[in-house]
């Protein structure tokens, strides 16, 4: 008898436990905003125009099925030919506060808008329009291919 009493108080005052420390989690989450809620967004691609003097760029996303761009074929606005699709495309202004990071491997480097490329990939935090963060990202080159 004893020792069932023992247990059962055991796994009584287990549960209690984990009760009152869901709880408390719960409610620390609550006060805490996620980025989504704030406005931010982060967004993958490849770097398709860069204008340096307007200092703005252009990136197709890759994998973003659910949310729509704007669609703006060239910074340079060529013609557009009967027949050709024009590709889902964000575009982002910088400014003085944005952040820029060279990555490679797990090396973060500082860098400038200067060292954005068409053809870079990229990672790029935003509110809105305005860019607040890019990771320009360094893919290793393919080697020979064996045969």
């Amino acid at each position: 008898m004893r020792v069932r009493s023992k247990i059962v108080a055991g796994m009584i005052a287990g549960l209690a436990i984990a009760l009152v420390c869901g709880v408390s989690s719960a409610e620390a989450a609550k006060g805490v905003k996620k980025k989504s809620e704030k406005g931010e967004h982060k967004t993958q691609g490849v770097v398709i125009d860069v204008n340096h003097e307007k200092n703005i760029f252009i990136v197709k996303p890759h994998h973003d099925h659910k949310k729509k761009g704007i669609t703006v074929p060239s910074i340079t606005a060529t013609p557009k030919k009967k027949g050709k699709k024009v590709e889902e495309v964000k575009e982002f202004d910088v400014s003085s506060g944005t952040v820029f990071l060279k990555v490679n491997g797990k090396k973060h480097e500082p860098s400038s808008f200067k060292a954005v490329s068409k053809g870079d990939h990229v990672v790029v935090e935003a509110k809105g329009r305005a860019a607040e963060r890019v990771a320009i990202h360094h893919h290793k080159g393919k080697k020979g291919k064996k045969k």
